[in-house]
């Protein structure tokens, strides 16, 4: 009896260790196939943003030629002016398979041109230094900052700023953070001042690229802040008038846009030495133009900027032509703000 019952404990304790080893490779099965599928899902997830990827590059693409669309339809009907009020430059949305695009377009007249502040010999164009140290100084930032980026890219090599100054024309925005001593509230502003990168553009880069009035400003399209840029007597007043003027509606419903410079002449405020002083610096209809594309594709996005020159033909009659300037992913760093401790 006694040797009976130690076999049944003996067989009873096997059966223990059997059961125990089948939950152990009972788990074992459960994490490998756990992985398996985290894998596999993991592996979808990427497969599927690669897709999303490719369709918001598509997107894109195609937002951009509904842009060119635009400009060049606008240059055949109305050539020798841009305004805020036309087609082009309203924001457009369409639909490219799964991709959700929308468009916007913005003339490069409209802002200050950095790239300008050098000729294509690389010497200071001291009008536009101008331009851009008012408007530092109208937000109250530092008006050295002008210096600056000047230094940075002027062929001069001897200025107070040449620290890691590349010497040559800005290929960006978001080159401006390259440089020393320009903080970040300068250009993305703070609680008290506004920052200056919404005012401005590079392009086009050269004087040559398709532009008969590079540097110039679009007194049709520029804000008041801009505006207020071109010279020390242009007043809030005076750029709020001239706004004024353009944002008039006609009886038939028109827009009472700037014909020509001259038209200034009519605007409350503006003296004859405003005008003479200002006349050369501004323009009615824009020669280059930003086009932001942005594709969304559910959880995946693509943020794509084109600079692009138009002509509005030849003088023979001629039909419209646009040209790429550059295309680049949208720079990121001007959605980030400021960290709370500079």
């Amino acid at each position: 009896m006694v040797y009976i019952g130690c076999v049944m404990r003996h067989r009873r304790g096997d059966r223990g260790i059997v059961l125990l080893l089948a939950l152990l490779v009972l788990t074992i099965l459960i994490i490998l196939v756990g992985q398996i599928v985290l894998a596999t899902a993991h592996s979808k997830t990427v497969a599927d943003s690669a897709m999303y990827d490719l369709q918001n590059s598509y997107g894109t693409k195609a937002g951009y030629e509904v842009a060119i669309h635009y400009l060049l339809a606008d240059a055949e009907k109305a050539p020798d002016v841009d305004t805020a009020d036309e087609k082009w430059s309203q924001p457009q949305s369409i639909q490219v398979g799964k991709a959700a695009v929308s468009v916007r377009i913005e003339d490069c007249e409209r802002r200050i041109n950095l790239a300008m502040m050098v000729n294509d010999k690389g010497e200071p164009n001291l009008k536009v230094v101008a331009r851009l140290k008012r408007l530092l100084r109208n937000f109250g930032h530092d008006e050295t900052v002008a210096d600056r980026i000047l230094d940075y890219q002027d062929s001069d090599t001897k200025g107070e700023y040449e620290a890691n100054a590349r010497n040559e024309r800005l290929y960006g925005l978001e080159e401006l953070q390259r440089i020393d001593g320009l903080k970040r509230e300068v250009l993305l502003g703070d609680e008290s001042r506004k920052g200056i990168i919404g005012f401005l553009t590079v392009w086009p880069r050269a004087q040559g690229q398709g532009a008969t009035f590079v540097g110039a400003i679009n007194v049709n399209t520029a804000g008041s802040e801009v505006l207020e840029s071109l010279d020390d007597e242009l007043t809030s007043t005076i750029a709020n008038a001239i706004i004024a003027r353009r944002s008039t509606k006609n009886a038939d419903g028109t827009s009472q846009a700037f014909k020509s410079v001259n038209d200034l002449h009519d605007v409350s405020g503006m003296t004859d030495k405003l005008y003479q002083a200002i006349q050369d610096q501004v323009v009615v209809r824009a020669s280059a133009f930003e086009i932001h594309c942005r594709s969304a594709v559910n959880t995946v996005e693509k943020k794509w900027v084109y600079a692009v020159t138009r002509s509005a033909g030849g003088q023979q009659g001629g039909a419209p032509a646009a040209a790429l300037i550059t295309s680049q992913r949208e720079p990121e760093f001007l959605s980030i703000k400021p960290s709370e401790d500079k």
